[in-house]
This record gives structure tokens, sequence and C-alpha cells, in this order.
């Protein structure tokens, strides 16, 4: 496995968690689409992939 392929996935997953957070905010959907990436990240990097993407997506979300 590449050693940059977990950061990529990382990256792709947190912009997945952004964009389907304004579109889930945007057009007032009652379901969560904010954590798409997340779930995609703990599929395909485990339990600490997915809590890292996580992690920083709240990070991003809290603090921008």
């Amino acid at each position: 496995m590449n050693n940059k392929l977990p950061y990529l996935i990382t990256a792709f997953g947190i912009s997945i968690n952004v964009l389907g957070g304004f579109v889930a905010t945007f057009y007032d959907l009652p379901i969560f689409l904010n954590n798409l990436g997340t779930i995609l990240c703990g599929l395909l990097l485990g339990p600490a992939g997915g809590a890292l993407t996580g992690l920083l997506k709240f990070n991003y979300w809290f603090y921008c």
C-alpha cells in the first residue's frame, strides 16, 4: 500500500463531510450527510482512520 494513500483517503473523507454538511443545511434535509466521509474512511482505513477523519472534520467545522 502506498504511504500517501491514507492521507489522500482522509482528505477525501473530510471534503465529503464538509460538502455533505453544506448540502444538508442548504436543502434543510433531515439526514446527516456530513458523516458519509467518516463512515467511508472507517471502512477503508479502520477505526483509527475513521476517528481521525471525524476529529479533523470537527475541528474544521468548529473553527471555520
